[in-house]
């Protein structure tokens, strides 16, 4: 019955294949794995998620083919008592379907964490609106990311701002950063003008160097 489903929702053969062989499903009988995931299918669908979203929902965070209706209700309820609107939750999830596996204590402990590090309330909220991933993250890993950066020459201060403007840098480790600072560098900045340039534009770490080559 599983599979079937899956097919009427339009999962391809190694979307069903990860979700009928994942921990969650085979521990549960075939018409009950069934009933969840067309009750949750309906549940996203009524929320205004798309086809194509859902799918990769449940694909990306396979607990979501067991949690009930209202348990995926209230992980979105949770957002928001954090401060974000509906639609900010809904689109959080759609970029990064694992925060449906944490409880309100994980990621406000997350929230709490940036401030700690010295980021004011609302843009750590803002930060983690723009980069959902940054949920996945541990307050020591992101201490460490930023420690890194220091490293690279740039100024405490200097890393907080570009963060703040461009969290997806936390996406980044240090290795990847160091090549584009290479990468500007063979494009004939010197080290200090890179280090100068990336602060005013810190995009650039998101991109790669062919990228850049293209915009200089």
């Amino acid at each position: 019955m599983v599979e079937e489903i899956l097919r009427k929702y339009g999962f391809n053969k190694e979307e069903r294949e990860k979700i009928i062989n994942s921990y969650p499903l085979i521990r549960v009988k075939d018409e009950t794995c069934a009933n969840n995931i067309e009750r949750n299918f309906k549940f996203f669908e009524a929320l205004g998620y798309k086809k194509s979203d859902i799918i990769r929902i449940f694909v990306s965070c396979l607990p979501v083919t067991s949690l009930s209706s209202s348990k995926l209700k209230e992980k979105l309820e949770n957002l928001q008592k954090l401060g974000y609107s509906e639609k900010e939750a809904i689109n959080m999830t759609i970029l990064c379907p694992t925060l449906f596996s944490y409880g309100y204590s994980n990621i406000n402990s997350k929230v709490e964490g940036m401030i700690g590090l010295g980021f004011p309330k609302m843009k750590s909220l803002k930060m983690f609106l723009s980069f959902p991933a940054l949920f996945c993250y541990s307050t020591e890993n992101v201490k460490k990311k930023i420690s890194d950066m220091v490293d690279l020459g740039f100024t405490l201060e200097q890393v907080r701002k570009m963060v703040a403007r461009c969290p997806q840098i936390f996406g980044h480790g240090v290795s990847n950063l160091k090549e584009k600072i290479n990468g500007l560098i063979s494009l004939g900045f010197s080290e200090n003008q890179a280090l100068k340039m990336i602060p005013l534009y810190p995009q650039i770490f998101t991109n790669s160097i062919d990228t850049l080559k293209n915009k200089i």
